[in-house]
């Protein structure tokens, strides 16, 4: 199968472009100015099934008003640590689906520095056997009420994710890969039939966290802006 790039300036007269949708196309690598001309106008794109093997953060920093991204049916095995950081998006109900990968590592920092909101965050149907990544970002107002969803991953159901869910600042989705006894329940499910984590403590309840965390963002947003207008 051929790969294929796009020509430096491609879009830059379609300026007022909301959608793009490039999914099927054979592309593997997006160049940093890929999306050159579009900063201030995309708000959905679609990459889905297009060869890519590395999460392109660098392509898609500049996106200032992307809200929905979609990266499915790709071959992107990681996440890195602060792959969301340089992000210049200030939504606050970003969705970000990024099913079938054989994604199988979420560094545990992959989502430190994020300076918008997460509304949706779909896993489904990769590799990923634990929700860890979450550790870091529970607190923080950048996920409170975020849909994480991780349906057909091969998901250990332990007191670590009991602690995770029941944090309550996230919506979890999934069932039980393992141990052999709650495979296929639900998360919810799964806990409510068993004692085992009974005296397990949520990783986080602290209101205090997420409004400390609001306030760091709304700073950042502020701050953007001024120097925008400079």
């Amino acid at each position: 199968m051929h790969s294929y790039h796009f020509v430096q300036g491609t879009f830059k007269s379609l300026k007022k472009l909301k959608t793009l949708d490039l999914s099927g196309n054979s592309l593997n690598v997006l160049a940093a100015d890929t999306f050159s001309g579009l900063e201030n106008a995309i708000m959905d794109l679609y990459l889905n099934n297009i060869g890519l093997e590395e999460f392109p953060s660098t392509t898609l920093e500049q996106l200032k008003r992307l809200e929905r991204l979609e990266v499915n049916d790709n071959s992107i095995a990681n996440l890195d640590a602060r792959t969301f950081e340089n992000f210049q998006t200030r939504s606050n109900a970003f969705q970000f689906y990024i099913k079938e990968n054989g994604l199988s590592e979420i560094s545990s920092e992959a989502f430190d520095g994020v300076k918008f909101t997460f509304k949706k965050i779909h896993l489904d149907e990769n590799d990923i056997s634990t929700l860890g990544f979450l550790d870091n970002v529970l607190c923080t107002a950048a996920f409170a009420k975020c849909e994480v969803r991780v349906l057909d991953c091969p998901i250990k159901c332990d007191c670590e994710l009991y602690s995770i869910i029941k944090a309550e600042t996230v919506r979890v989705q999934g069932k039980c890969a393992s141990p052999d006894e709650l495979n296929e329940k639900s998360f919810l499910t799964a806990f409510d039939e068993s004692d085992t984590c009974k005296d397990t403590q949520p990783k986080c309840s602290s209101v205090g966290n997420i409004l400390s965390s609001a306030i760091t963002i709304c700073t950042a947003v502020l701050s953007s802006y001024i120097t925008s207008i400079m």
